[in-house]
C-alpha cells in the first residue's frame, strides 16, 4: 500500500466456513436443548428429589435433560430461562457476525444473566409460586443465593445491591445491543 500509492488495492471478502460457524451451529443446537429441557423440567425425574424417580423420565430430552434443567435451576433459579436465549444469541452471533469478536459478547450475557439471577434472588416472594412448582430451594439458585445474600447484601445493604445489580443489567444491554442511550431517550422521546 504504502510502497505503491498510485495502484489502488482491492479488498477480498472472505468467505469462510470453519470452527465458529460449526461451534455457532452447535450452540443454536444446545439453545433448543436447553430451552425444551428447562420447560419439560419434573422435579420428579430426579432421584435426589424423588426415590424412585419417574420411570421414564418425562423430560423432553430424557435423563440428560432432566439432569440439565436440575443442575441449571439449582445454580441459577429461575435465571437458568435466560441461558437458553444467551446460548442461542452467542450461537446467531458466531455463525452470521463476520467482523470483531463474540466473545466480549458472551461476557456481558454472563454479566446480564448474573445481575437478573441476583435481583430475582433479592425479591423472592414475586417468584414463589414457581419456586415451589419447580421445587428449588432459593428463586436465584445457589448462585444468586451466594451473590446476593452473602457477599453483596453484607457489604452495600439491600438497596446498594439492588442499584448495583440494576446498573450492571442496563450496561450489560446497552453493551450487548450496541445501542448508545441517547438514541434510546430519542426515540421514545418522540
Amino acid at each position: 500500500d504504502w510502497y505503491f500509492p498510485h495502484i489502488p488495492v482491492m479488498k477480498k471478502d472472505v468467505v469462510r466456513i470453519g470452527t465458529r460457524e460449526v461451534a455457532g451451529v452447535l450452540m443454536v443446537f444446545f439453545c433448543v436443548a436447553f430451552l425444551l429441557s428447562l420447560f419439560s423440567y419434573r422435579s420428579e425425574d430426579i432421584s435426589l428429589i424423588q426415590s424412585p424417580s419417574n420411570s421414564p423420565t418425562l423430560n423432553f430430552i430424557g435423563p440428560a435433560g432432566a439432569w440439565t434443567a436440575f443442575v441449571l435451576f439449582m445454580g441459577l433459579g429461575m435465571g437458568a430461562y435466560l441461558v437458553p436465549v444467551f446460548v442461542g444469541i452467542w450461537g446467531v452471533l458466531a455463525i452470521f457476525k463476520r467482523e470483531g469478536r463474540v466473545w466480549p459478547k458472551a461476557l456481558w450475557m454472563l454479566a446480564v444473566l448474573l445481575s437478573v439471577t441476583g435481583l430475582i434472588e433479592m425479591y423472592p416472594a414475586w417468584w414463589q409460586a414457581l419456586t415451589d412448582r419447580l421445587n428449588i430451594g432459593n428463586a436465584g439458585g445457589a448462585i444468586g443465593y451466594l451473590l446476593i445474600r452473602d457477599l453483596l447484601v453484607p457489604l452495600l445493604g439491600d438497596v446498594g445491591t439492588a442499584i448495583l445489580m440494576i446498573a450492571i443489567l442496563i450496561l450489560g444491554l446497552i453493551l450487548l445491543t450496541e445501542i448508545h442511550p441517547s438514541v434510546l431517550f430519542r426515540s421514545v422521546a418522540l
